[in-house]
């Protein structure tokens, strides 16, 4: 059987955590990015652009693999207000390549598994606990990032041998992304600076469903998945779809318990020694961020066996641990 995997996106945060897992699973694993990964190796490597229909026609036509995730985005809401154009051009336009190339390829049996995200779903509706996969999908319509995906979780549904995947909050290993409240936490506290939460919503009708008594919204709440426990699950998705057919297409990836920022940021500095200067959070208005968000992950449980290990506690201690050891390294400068 053919153990060829192509991973768009392959040097970021899920990319190489990722090429791990499916390596030890004994898949042949093709990178594609802009650039070139400090920290794993593919098995094979392409730096281009995920736009490039061309270069993506002759990838898919020379490996023939037999499966496909698709990672490369523009994958945060900071970087989808400072340049929208080029936010829907990758999230919506490089989805679109793909699956044209795959099509001209033809790859009738490549499985797509796309990576999507719980901000699809937008505010939780009144009354409802976390997100399920029934839910439609009602991104912030102010957010480039929020409604590229959104659109691009739309038209992976609409072809052929397709699964959606859509990620709550993640963490560990491998995030060097400063925009992130855990990578940004830990840096900050390695280099010995004060530490604040950045976010927010614009929207009047979400920021009141938050206030505190005096007015204020204080918090952020998220559910947080440890990187691990979800390429777990999405190496075992492969080879579970190779072998069967399964009924449903979209899947959430989360562990049903949001998370307070401030907690985790309380945490981190715990963890990391730091009892006696507290983290202040800030929220600013302007970066479009949702204030709660938990999924539901009982389909994934149920046809997957997925079913998330590390706690919080110990997924924070890993990734401290991690960083400790990085910021040593050219790697990481």
């Amino acid at each position: 059987m053919n153990r060829h995997v192509l991973i768009t996106g392959s040097s970021g945060f899920v990319g190489s955590n990722l090429i791990d897992f499916l390596q030890q699973k004994n898949f042949s694993v093709i990178g594609l990015d802009c650039c070139p990964s400090k920290f794993v190796e593919p098995n094979y490597f392409i730096k281009t652009d995920i736009r490039d229909k061309n270069t993506l026609r002759e990838i898919l036509k020379e490996y023939k693999p037999c499966a496909v995730f698709h990672l490369a985005a523009i994958s945060t809401i900071q970087r989808g207000q400072t340049n929208p154009q080029d936010t829907w051009s990758v999230n919506f336009g490089g989805t679109r390549a793909l699956l044209d190339a795959v099509n001209f390829a033809g790859l009738n049996n490549t499985k797509i598994f796309f990576a999507s995200t719980d901000k699809v779903y937008g505010v939780l509706p009144t009354g409802a606990d976390s997100y399920t996969e029934e839910m439609p999908l009602c991104p912030i319509n102010i957010s480039p990032y929020d409604c590229s995906k959104a659109a691009a979780d739309q038209l992976v549904q609409t072809a052929n041998n397709t699964y959606v995947l859509r990620f709550c909050n993640l963490y560990g290993p491998y995030d060097t992304n400063k925009s992130r409240i855990v990578p940004a936490t830990i840096i900050t506290l390695l280099d010995n600076r004060a530490n604040r939460i950045y976010g927010g919503a614009s929207q009047r009708a979400i920021l009141n469903r938050y206030k505190d008594k005096d007015g204020v919204v204080r918090d952020f709440y998220r559910d947080m998945l440890y990187i691990d426990d979800l390429c777990k699950a999405l190496a075992n998705l492969v080879n579970k779809t190779l072998e069967t057919n399964l009924p449903e297409k979209i899947f959430n990836f989360g562990v049903g318990t949001p998370n307070s920022m401030k907690d985790v940021i309380t945490k981190i500095n715990i963890f990391m020694g730091n009892v006696t200067r507290p983290p202040k959070v800030n929220i600013v208005p302007t970066t479009n961020e949702l204030i709660r968000q938990s999924v539901n992950s009982s389909r994934a449980q149920n046809f997957l066996n997925f079913c998330p290990t590390t706690s919080l506690d110990d997924g924070l201690r890993q990734t401290i641990e991690w960083w400790k050891n990085i910021i040593k390294t050219d790697k990481w400068w």
